[in-house]
């Protein structure tokens, strides 16, 4: 990845997950796309949502690519940091996305696979807006301080352990949902580690594995007493 704070996201011609699609669209959807920061992925999905309505999470995949593991784990966490987190099973539904994805980048796949099931749930328009309102003042600023170093940390086997660690992540919400507002520091987590990979900022993912590492011996220490 040549151009700093920026990553790539390409889609294919088919994909088995998320069905047969018109040839015109899949062509045009397979040419190479840069998107500068999370501001303008953020603007990218709420284009989309006015467009559709809302936004599907076959939308989402579409629009960032069957091979973006980074961003496909970066915004159902991004969304779990939001209010919108207070649903119920909204936070269920993401963790079990983000654990999806991180499983099948643990064990090197290409391309993204969900069942027709996750893909066909859809965010309605106005709750979109509203939570990409909440995470742009977040997203401006990450824009300012993210940028590629320490790449070594972003590739094998660095990103098999993330991986590894986001699905564990990702699988413990749908229990923690019971707990209002628990699992926001486990989507923090993930949302440093997969934004991390995206832009290839070995540093966001070290900060990441302390917050981390902070976190589980807080959390022993409390259980302990």
């Amino acid at each position: 990845m040549n151009t700093p704070a920026r990553f790539r996201a390409e889609v294919p011609q088919a994909c088995a997950g998320v069905g047969q699609q018109n040839d015109e669209d899949d062509r045009g959807q397979g040419r190479r796309r840069d998107v500068s920061g999370l501001t303008p992925l953020l603007d990218e999905l709420g284009k989309a949502g006015e467009e559709d309505n809302g936004l599907s999470i076959s939308d989402l995949l579409k629009k960032l690519g069957q091979n973006s593991f980074g961003p496909l784990m970066l915004i159902p966490a991004l969304f779990i940091i939001s209010p919108f987190s207070a649903i119920v099973g909204f936070d269920s539904v993401m963790g079990i996305l983000i654990a999806l994805v991180a499983v099948q980048m643990l064990f090197g796949r290409k391309h993204i696979w969900l069942p027709k099931r996750i893909l066909n749930l859809k965010i309605g328009r106005d709750k979109l807006e509203k939570i990409l309102r909440f995470l742009r003042p977040v997203a401006h600023w990450t824009d300012k301080v993210i940028h590629p170093r320490l790449e070594r940390l972003t590739k094998a086997p660095f990103s098999r352990v993330i991986a590894a660690i986001c699905a564990l992540i990702g699988f413990t919400m749908p229990p923690l949902e019971v707990i209002p507002f628990s699992n926001t520091a486990g989507a923090a987590v993930v949302s440093f580690l997969s934004l991390g990979i995206t832009v290839r900022d070995g540093v966001l993912i070290a900060v990441a594995l302390v917050l981390l590492i902070i976190a589980l011996g807080g959390g022993a220490y409390y259980f302990l007493l």
